[in-house]
């Protein structure tokens, strides 16, 4: 996989949320919590997204700034609140999210002034979440149609039913060159492209049938397999005591995306990632600073 590594501007489109867990409310929504990390690790974030122009959108914005990250692109929409899922989490910490519908980021509208940027990014993150609504949708897709070939666009698929279909997810993996997904998204795949044979079968064929340079298969506790160009990694993980499982993914992906811009070894960027996932399972919530033991691992 090659990224050019003259950049390491990346793009995040989509959803932000209040996850309001147990604990009380954290800032979340997969693209954020990737940006998050992936800033950590050294790269520069601009998050797309939407927010309400009501208290959870102005504390949203807030915590955005004082991470660092610019809010040019995040606009607050007076007519519709910040949205918010309720999570509850089983007794091995694994969340079950009940999604408020109308909210902002169902509402992200094309500006062409982001378009510089598209066209000098070295990845774009979007996920399924946003694609809900046809307004988002229809935004996040003239984006990705506006980079460049050679910039790498992962779809991170985080299903989030009933918030999906068929025809968005084959659109997406039109638009998208690489795919993350987790041992629970692969059957749902399985089915709209009738892939047939082990898990490692399944994940070629998808990466042939949709032209994919690379695919990132996690399985929570199991590990991860990532594809790419041919080459296998299979890295098992080690156990930690999880407090919650929130944005473990999204931290995997921001670690795997850093890794591939500085062309580690596909073994290296496969471990790395999962002890960063490994250690997001042992904090509550989904945006924890990671310790300086993995920030050497940034750019």
């Amino acid at each position: 996989m090659n990224i050019s590594t003259t950049k390491k501007t990346i793009i995040s489109l989509g959803e932000i949320i209040w996850d309001m867990l147990p604990s009380g409310g954290k800032l979340g929504g997969a693209p954020l919590n990737f940006a998050w990390h992936a800033q950590q690790l050294g790269a520069e974030v601009t998050i797309v997204s939407r927010v309400g122009n009501d208290e959870l959108g102005k504390q949203a914005l807030e915590q955005l700034v004082e991470q660092g990250f610019s809010t040019n692109f995040i606009p607050q929409d007076g007519n519709v609140p910040t949205g918010q899922a309720m999570v509850e989490l089983s007794a091995s910490g694994t969340p079950t999210f009940s999604i408020m519908e109308d909210v902002a980021y169902d509402f992200i509208k094309y500006d062409p002034a982001l378009i510089p940027q598209i066209q000098t990014a070295n990845v774009i993150y979007f996920g399924s979440l946003a694609q809900r609504s046809e307004t988002s949708r229809s935004t996040i897709h003239q984006y990705l149609r506006a980079a460049p070939e050679t910039t790498v666009k992962i779809f991170d698929i985080n299903l989030r039913p009933p918030f999906f279909n068929e025809e968005i997810i084959k659109q997406s993996l039109k638009l998208a060159n690489a795919l993350k997904l987790n041992d629970q998204e692969l059957p749902v795949l399985v089915e709209f492209y009738h892939l047939q044979g082990s898990i490692k079968e399944q994940l070629a064929s998808l990466a042939s049938l949709c032209e994919l340079k690379f695919i990132a298969y996690t399985r929570a506790s199991e590990g991860s397999l990532i594809y790419a160009e041919g080459e296998w990694s299979d890295y098992q993980s080690i156990p930690v005591k999880v407090v919650d499982s929130v944005g473990a993914g999204d931290a995997f992906s921001a670690a795997l995306v850093v890794g591939m811009i500085k062309k580690k070894e596909l073994g290296l960027i496969n471990e790395q990632a999962n002890k960063i996932a490994g250690y997001v399972c042992t904090q509550a919530g989904a945006t924890p600073v990671l310790p300086a033991e993995y920030k050497q691992w940034a750019l």
